[in-house]
């Protein structure tokens, strides 16, 4: 695994994003430009697109059942082990992907000291959702949650 450097990303100007683009144009013709899949790449995200996930989230979990949204959640806490490939959904994924990119924005919001308490003390609107899913409360008794603010 490629090893994290300690970068502070910020937004690019118009001019380095044109700098980027002929960067990325100047490659031979018939090239396809990847990131290799151990790259780190630092994006700066706002607290407002961070909240515009979460309504991504919101969406594609909508139309799910109660069962379903289970069913999904249990195949993500195992990382996927053991489930045959024809039962991981692409659904499933996408919850996985944007799930995993809300947990990362929330441990660097809070390893940047970025977090502030707000008015309402209560867990995040995804997590009430999941846990209201969990009458035994199994999945708030096996994944508690640790306070990010000092």
């Amino acid at each position: 695994m490629a090893k994290k450097k300690n970068l502070k990303s910020k937004p690019l100007s118009k001019q380095e994003k044109i700098e980027s683009l002929a960067k990325l144009g100047s490659n031979p013709k018939d090239t396809v430009i990847t990131i290799p899949d151990e790259a780190i790449i630092d994006v700066p995200i706002s607290g407002g697109f961070r909240k515009a996930i979460e309504d991504v989230l919101f969406y594609i979990m909508g139309p799910m059942t109660a069962e379903e949204i289970m069913e999904s959640m249990g195949k993500i806490k195992i990382h996927f082990k053991d489930i045959p490939a024809d039962k991981i959904t692409q659904r499933d994924k996408a919850i996985w992907t944007i799930m995993s990119l809300q947990s990362e924005i929330n441990f660097q919001a809070a390893a940047q000291k970025k977090t502030v308490l707000g008015d309402d003390p209560v867990k995040e609107k995804v997590t009430d959702l999941i846990y209201d899913l969990d009458p035994e409360g199994f999945i708030k008794e096996n994944n508690e949650r640790k306070s990010n603010v000092d």
